[in-house]
């Protein structure tokens, strides 16, 4: 959903209607993941290893929040709806300990990547 909302921020869109999940949802950014996976490759662990990479948890109405900031003439408007089924209850465990590194993208500097990316 946020790439849409993105796209369509960026390409002058006037009224942002977005989803409004009650939970917030795990903002992992790409460059957070692809630097955990070059890491546990290169690391020198012993045995089975198991990561997940999680990433910033926040409610989709930051975001929207955020867009408005970056183009003040937005018109944000929520629309109810339920929370994806996912794994939101995931945790970066262990990660720093054995990569040392834990994502630190947090969902602003995401979505500015992501309008850096389309303008």
């Amino acid at each position: 959903a946020i790439q849409t909302l993105v796209e369509q921020a960026v390409s002058g869109v006037p009224r942002l209607f977005y989803p409004d999940f009650p939970q917030p949802i795990d903002w992992t950014w790409i460059g957070d993941a692809a630097e955990v996976a070059a890491r546990a490759v290169t690391a020198p662990l012993s045995g089975h290893h198991v990561f997940n990479v999680v990433g910033d948890k926040r409610f989709m109405r930051e975001a929207a929040d955020h867009l408005k900031q970056r183009y003040p003439s937005l018109t944000t408007i929520p629309q109810s709806a339920q929370t994806p089924p996912s794994a939101w209850d995931f945790a970066n465990d262990g990660l720093e300990a054995a990569l040392g590194y834990t994502p630190h993208t947090k969902m602003e500097g995401g979505i500015d990547q992501m309008i850096d990316g389309l303008v």
